[in-house]
């Protein structure tokens, strides 16, 4: 079971005891009424924050309304939690935000960068230590003869999620707005071919907040992120 399902899980527990609470403690009614308000300010602002996100893939509706209940949840439940124990409310979403999953996924890629011996060929962000060479070689070849969306549907998946990764540094690299826009139709295809593989892990990664120069591969099937 993946990290980030076991945080959602593990959440959503707390946010079903924190709404119960809240029933306990206050009118019903009330709190259904707050529920559903913050239900739909949370799928608004969930709904934006992922619309905004670079290169994002459709809207999936049916993760949003469940992530903006969760939130709703969360946020109900909140103050009854605090009127019992505000030490161990403060403690318990200190955990929840120390323990996030796109905060756990950037320390343990700063984790990464930082434990690489200088100079060992791993170092580059582009590489992946797991990827073999020779995805290394496919990427190079890709580029030489053009990445159409034919050839990019060929790729393996490790190849591919390389292939990604170094799109990043092209498009670091790229110093005018038509270079820009040529590597960003490149990003877009790449993203498309993952997205038709794996739409479920593509939508869950693009969720996480990924930083820019990373890549879905932790989120895909054990045997296809290799």
């Amino acid at each position: 079971m993946r990290y980030v399902t076991v945080w959602t899980r593990v959440l959503a527990v707390v946010a079903v005891l924190d709404l119960l609470l809240a029933l306990v403690m206050y009118r019903p009614l009330n709190v259904i009424i707050a529920l559903m308000c913050a239900s739909a300010v949370s799928a608004v602002i969930i709904a934006a924050c992922r619309q905004d996100q670079p290169h994002v893939v459709p809207l999936d509706w049916s993760q949003i309304r469940e992530d903006s209940a969760l939130l709703a949840c969360l946020l109900v439940g909140l103050p009854a939690a605090v009127q019992i124990s505000p030490g161990a409310t403060i403690i318990m979403i200190l955990v929840a935000v120390g323990t996030a999953p796109p905060l756990v996924a950037r320390a343990r890629s700063l984790a990464a960068r930082i434990t690489r011996w200088p100079g060992d060929a791993s170092t580059d962000s582009a590489t992946d230590p797991d990827v073999p060479v020779r995805s290394a070689d496919r990427v190079s070849r890709l580029l030489e003869l053009g990445p159409t969306p034919e050839r990019v549907a060929s790729l393996d998946t490790a190849t591919l999620c390389l292939a990604w990764r170094r799109s990043f540094l092209m498009l670091a690299a790229a110093s005018t707005p038509a270079e820009r826009s040529v590597v960003a139709d490149l990003r877009q295809v790449y993203l498309d071919e993952l997205n038709k593989r794996y739409p479920s892990s593509v939508a869950t990664w693009l969720a996480s907040f990924p930083s820019p120069g990373s890549g879905p591969d932790g989120y895909l099937p054990r045997r296809e992120g290799r």
